[in-house]
């Protein structure tokens, strides 16, 4: 079977907000050497154009979330009708069927999820919500590629190097039966490592406050649905961020651990200025 492999998107964030939705995306069964001599599945990037957009440059979000949520629309138009044939199965689709086997339905597959049998609906809105995260600016892309097709295979292209001259270009190419589409020019690496680093989460700072549960002169160091460790020492005692977890655990432990004779409570604790944990007063 024949599918569409979507694999990262990367939007270009015009000055007036609007997004120029660029994607990488390939066949399944089609194959590729990449420059370092290996063989892969082919990839390229381009716009994605579908929907009430595919004609336009440049979209808002909602915009372009509209036109992911049309594609949807689409296969739920099956919803209440029978199976097909080759489904080999009674009654009619459901909408939740739709939901969960997306990919099945449309022949689109998110990279990452083997199958497009694996793909939901809620991935493909993900992969198109992530495009915004790592939205570039055209300063950062430098330049993008413009392609047009008078007539196949009569295919021209050039490249622009702002955002004025791509607003020229293309409105130019607007003309009947010429198809037009953009896709970066180079450093499309470096653009996606940069913005990917930007997206990921700052790491928390350490926590210096909490809850622990003692018994007696222990404490928990783990918990689980059939398990206690206990400690005698503080700083390896298990801290909950809340009061309400951590009683949660105290009353686990008073109601399902016979083994411990002395009644579980929440005591407050944070790091003193030695870097050690210590009872909160």
């Amino acid at each position: 079977m024949s599918y569409t492999i979507l694999y990262r998107s990367m939007f270009v964030k015009m000055s007036d907000g609007r997004y120029i939705p660029l994607i990488e995306s390939g066949s399944n069964n089609c194959t590729e050497i990449t420059w370092k001599g290996r063989e892969r599945r082919e990839r390229s990037w381009h716009q994605c154009m579908f929907g009430n957009g595919s004609k336009s440059l440049a979209r808002t979000r909602d915009e372009i979330m509209r036109d992911v949520e049309s594609v949807i629309d689409k296969e739920k138009e099956r919803v209440g009708k029978p199976y097909a044939s080759y489904e080999n199965k009674e009654g009619v689709y459901t909408e939740q069927e739709i939901e969960k086997h997306f990919g099945y339905y449309s022949g689109i597959a998110i990279s990452g999820n083997g199958h497009c049998n694996n793909t939901s609906a809620q991935q493909f809105r993900n992969f198109f919500l992530k495009g915004f995260e790592q939205a570039v600016t055209f300063d950062e892309c430098e330049e993008l590629k413009l392609t047009w097709c008078t007539g196949y295979p009569n295919y021209e292209r050039c490249n622009v190097k702002s955002e004025e001259e791509l607003m020229t270009v293309y409105e130019g190419l607007t003309i009947p039966g010429c198809h037009v589409t953009v896709s970066f020019c180079r450093w499309t690496e470096y653009l996606w490592d940069k913005h990917r680093k930007r997206a990921e989460k700052k790491p928390q700072e350490p926590k210096t406050v909490g809850f622990v549960v003692q018994f007696g002169s222990q404490y928990i160091h783990k918990l689980s649905s059939r398990h206690m460790w206990r400690t005698s020492y503080l700083d390896s005692a298990k801290k909950y961020a809340s009061r309400v977890s951590a009683d949660r655990a105290a009353e686990c432990l008073n109601k399902n651990y016979d083994s411990v004779t002395q009644t579980a409570y929440t005591v407050p604790v944070r790091i003193n200025n030695e870097g050690h944990w210590e009872q909160a007063a």
